[in-house]
């Protein structure tokens, strides 16, 4: 896999820069690469090829728990009761005009599936007679389960958020505080890499040719993202 690194390494001899001399910061140029990427993953999942292309798709381990009903307010149940929800925030994944790009989320064993959907569909499904599909949403960053008891869900998509944590081998536990963000992978093919470099760098020579001050960075706390 490449990681986020590589990824900024590439950009910066692209732009023949060296970090002590560029006006770019390394948040800068990643936020610029994915910004191409997440567009290139967006046209490729509208037009339904992205589910064919291999590389593409980390799977995650979300430890799933029983929460009051009361905190899940999209959606209306007969009386307060318990769901199940996700410990914590999903990381911050890749949309495409359907939503969240997925192509599997179910249980450990893979016996058995979910289809994600809206709250409001949830509510509406959930009611139809004999309808033995199973339904997850997403509300607040959270996924819940309401029907079902799972301690653990695996789920297969594209995040453009840190997955770290939710390695399926426990190794989030090992990681602690010496974890770079610079040695983050991304799972993105090597087509899909070249692309958005290119797009990425032409947006940066047009950036280099502006004037300097156009790209300051006003915030004096932002601290940039090998930080």
């Amino acid at each position: 896999m490449t990681t986020r690194a590589e990824i900024i390494s590439r950009l910066r001899n692209g732009l023949n820069e060296v970090t002590g001399d560029s006006r770019f910061s390394n948040r800068y140029l990643w936020n610029v690469f994915m910004t191409a990427s997440r567009d290139l993953i967006k046209q490729d999942a509208d037009r339904g090829r992205i589910y064919s292309q291999a590389n593409m798709w980390d799977t995650i381990c979300i430890k799933m728990q029983p929460v009051s009903s009361s905190l899940c307010d999209c959606i209306s149940f007969p009386s307060e009761c318990t769901v199940y929800r996700s410990k914590e925030k999903l990381p911050k994944f890749i949309e495409s005009t359907d939503g969240f790009i997925y192509r599997f989320i179910g249980t450990p064993d893979l016996s058995k599936t979910f289809t994600l959907v809206s709250p409001f569909q949830y509510s509406v499904k959930r009611e139809i007679k004999y309808n033995k599909e199973k339904y997850t949403f997403l509300h607040n960053g959270y996924i819940y389960t309401p029907d079902h008891t799972y301690p653990q869900i695996l789920i297969s998509g594209i995040f453009e958020g840190d997955t770290n944590k939710f390695k399926c081998d426990g190794s989030e536990d090992t990681v602690g505080h010496c974890y770079h963000s610079l040695a983050q992978n991304i799972s993105l093919n090597d087509y899909l890499v070249r692309t958005a470099i290119g797009l990425s760098l032409q947006e940066l020579m047009g950036s280099k040719q502006s004037p300097k001050d156009e790209l300051t960075n006003d915030n004096t706390n932002q601290k940039e993202i090998s930080s």
